[in-house]
């Protein structure tokens, strides 16, 4: 199976070069001078998307009931995970839909500056690993613990990685515990970014078509769990610190209670976006039905947006109650 590992790398290369980085915190619309307007009138927002299909689901659902319930004028950003926390703090973003609980931010931000609240949980639990395909443990079933990929790091190398096997990770802007995951348990792997959602899911998908070895990072909710057999790879198990110096981090990620985060500015607007905002709340199914309809059907955010709203009215109609335009 190695010796055909060189499509994967082509694949990469080719997507990735489709796929730009992500915009800086000045650009596309930028936010709210008014942080939403007042006094019941919504006025104008600015909510960020990110760059996994999960967040564009988050957003286009959002953006569909604020602006043909609410009345309200909906500006999108695409600023990457750790950099809109500034644009929040500055007014240059009103909300963020989807967070992955980084903490020290939170302290900067939410507890010393004060320029940033949390506005409650998605509702969705995200979780992050480390994967191979189902039938790749069919054929080793040692490769499901960290050990056995260990005593089989020659069966991952690729062009990319040399002597070493081949990780495959996402988007070079998230924030992971990968390099140090590998340093820290001694394996003999090389970290290969994708470049982005798109380009590892095209990767992980021609892998599949080939049924070559890979390991990757990936992560819940996601579309693509549903299509393709995946099997975690066992990782040591936490424990109180494990992961406190990300230098040094040994143990699997946690779970995480997604979670919203919004501008004091806009929070203490008294736009009714912001209760909104904070009744939006949905499930893994619901996102992953959405981004499905996206990444996989090909259809416009606005129309996979518009189709689950007319299915889900009962939901819709619930972050909605009791909330006057």
């Amino acid at each position: 199976m190695r010796n055909r590992l060189w499509m994967v790398g082509a694949v990469l290369a080719l997507v990735a070069s489709g796929c730009g980085a992500q915009q800086s915190p000045s650009s596309d619309g930028g936010g709210s001078a008014a942080g939403g307007g007042g006094g019941g009138d919504c006025g104008d927002l600015t909510i960020n998307e990110q760059s996994w299909v999960g967040s564009t689901a988050n957003v286009y659902v959002a953006k569909n009931l604020l602006e043909n319930e609410l009345g309200c004028t909906v500006s999108i950003t695409k600023i990457a995970e750790i950099p809109v926390y500034e644009a929040l703090a500055d007014g240059k973003v009103d909300v963020i839909l989807e967070d992955w609980q980084h903490v020290k931010l939170y302290k900067k931000y939410v507890d010393d500056l004060g320029k940033v609240k949390q506005a409650g949980s998605l509702g969705v639990t995200g979780h992050i690993g480390w994967y191979v395909p189902k039938y790749l443990v069919d054929e080793n079933p040692e490769l499901a613990s960290w050990q056995g990929v260990a005593e089989n790091s020659e069966l991952f190398q690729t062009p990319e990685s040399g002597d070493q096997g081949q990780f495959l990770a996402g988007d070079p802007g998230y924030v992971t515990n990968d390099e140090s995951l590998i340093e820290t348990l001694g394996l003999n792997f090389k970290v290969i970014y994708a470049g982005g959602e798109a380009s590892e899911i095209a990767a992980i998908q021609q892998a599949y078509a080939q049924e070559e070895p890979l390991l990757f990072y990936w992560y819940e909710p996601q579309w693509l769990n549903a299509a393709l057999d995946f099997e975690e790879v066992k990782l040591p198990k936490r424990t109180p610190g494990c992961d406190a110096d990300p230098d040094n981090v040994d143990c699997a990620y946690p779970d995480y209670d997604l979670r919203k985060l919004y501008s004091s500015e806009f929070a203490e607007s008294g736009s009714p976006a912001v209760e909104f905002v904070e009744n939006f709340k949905w499930s893994n199914a619901d996102q992953e039905l959405v981004s499905k309809l996206i990444a996989e059907e090909k259809m416009t955010p606005e129309d996979a947006a518009a189709q689950w709203i007319s299915d889900n009215k009962d939901k819709a109609d619930a972050w909605l109650e009791g909330i006057s335009s």
